[in-house]
């Protein structure tokens, strides 16, 4: 039997109804800890875990892009996140008074930086692994200096350092102590030029 138009037409329009009625909107629960917008996308705020916050941007649910990180012992990073890791430039801040400003790569300073000391001293030059590795300069609070190459955070390599006295060492450093060829100028201008070794100046070779 052929329906009249009008019941084909109401029947389809009552199968649209139907249609749309069953149709449900997808939400995406927050993650765990997020305290202000959704965390996943854009600004948002997370607590990441006990005694530690972050305040900053989020990408596909992770910390990227640029945020702040608080911790409850009073230690504070603002800068750069990629991957839920700070990587990028950015400032770190200790209770201590500790300050560091410059390159981070996987929750380390690697590049270069300027840290500074609770006592006013500087370092600034080359970081690798969170220590002072290749060239740079550190400026003690007394007026001392150094400049020159750095391993695993000692003086290591040429450099040339400089006492308040009036004295410099321009030679070969190994393990913060003059070793291998370099010359000792003493305030009054004489000087030891020749082998040093382990801090002590051992002739001419």
């Amino acid at each position: 039997m052929r329906l009249p138009i009008c019941t084909v037409v109401a029947l389809t329009l009552c199968l649209l109804v139907s249609c749309s009625s069953t149709q449900t909107t997808k939400t995406v629960a927050k993650p765990a800890g997020c305290t202000e917008g959704d965390c996943l996308n854009g600004p948002g705020k997370m607590d990441i875990m006990p005694g530690v916050q972050y305040s900053g941007d989020f990408r596909n649910g992770n910390r990227d892009g640029k945020g702040t990180i608080v911790y409850s012992n009073g230690t504070k990073y603002d800068g750069d996140f990629r991957n839920n890791t700070m990587e990028g430039t950015g400032k770190c801040l200790w209770k201590t008074g500790s300050k560091f400003e410059g390159v981070l790569k996987n929750d380390s300073r690697e590049g270069k930086g300027v840290f500074t000391y609770p006592d006013g001293s500087i370092y600034d030059g080359e970081f690798s692994g969170n220590m002072k590795n290749g060239q740079g300069k550190y400026v003690w609070s007394d007026g001392d200096q150094y400049e020159g190459m750095w391993k695993d955070g000692n003086m290591n390599g040429k450099g040339i350092y400089r006492w308040k006295s009036g004295a410099i060492y321009n030679g070969e450093w190994k393990s913060c102590l003059m070793d291998g060829q370099g010359t000792y100028t003493f305030p009054d201008g004489r000087a030891l030029a020749g082998q040093f070794e382990k801090g002590r100046y051992i002739g001419q070779r």
